[in-house]
């Protein structure tokens, strides 16, 4: 009965070992086979630096990049050193703005998988553009060939008038334009 249980203590011990190693083996091949389908997500990054016209580096500037196809939209801001970067991007075609102030730069970017684009944008003064559209009655109340002024009105606009009796020189004096109290010009 001693020699039996040392033998089967024995073959244990030779076989535990070789268990050992399999299993480490085995757990080693899920932890790395897991790991590396974790870092294959396809996505890339776009980074950069941004500058001004000058070639100074602009802090705090505002970058804001939209996938063009689907509309997802990142927005980061640069450090002190005008360095930004904006991970988990996947492959399309973006649209890059930068903008610090009224100092822009813009431009598009087809983004591949697992691609790290770098753009480094110069910005540049906004062109300004503004445009002033007055519109109002084309009724002309002066005659420049007689010198005369006349207003026409109709009887539903005097009636909503404020009037202190009904005067016709009042009435004159509040709708025609350029018209004196005391009905002088």
């Amino acid at each position: 009965m001693k020699l039996t249980r040392s033998v089967q203590a024995l073959s244990f011990c030779t076989f535990w070992p070789s268990l050992v190693s399999l299993a480490l083996i085995v757990f080693g091949f899920f932890v790395l086979a897991g790991t590396s389908s974790l870092g294959q997500t396809g996505a890339g990054s776009i980074e950069g630096t941004v500058t001004d016209a000058t070639g100074a580096v602009v802090p705090q500037a505002k970058v804001h990049v939209v996938n063009t196809t689907t509309g997802v939209v990142s927005d980061t801001t640069t450090n002190r050193d005008g360095i930004y970067q904006i991970p988990g991007l996947f492959a399309g075609t973006y649209s890059i703005a930068a903008t610090s102030g009224k100092l822009t730069y813009q431009t598009t970017l087809t983004l591949l998988a697992e691609q790290t684009a770098t753009i480094n944008p110069v910005l540049h003064l906004a062109s300004v553009t503004q445009q002033v559209t007055v519109s109002g009655n084309d009724v002309q109340l002066v005659d420049t060939t007689s010198g005369t002024i006349t207003a026409t009105m109709e009887n539903a606009q005097i009636n909503q008038l404020p009037m202190n009796g009904r005067s016709l020189i009042t009435l004159t004096q509040i709708t025609t334009p350029g018209l004196q109290d005391g009905g002088q010009r």
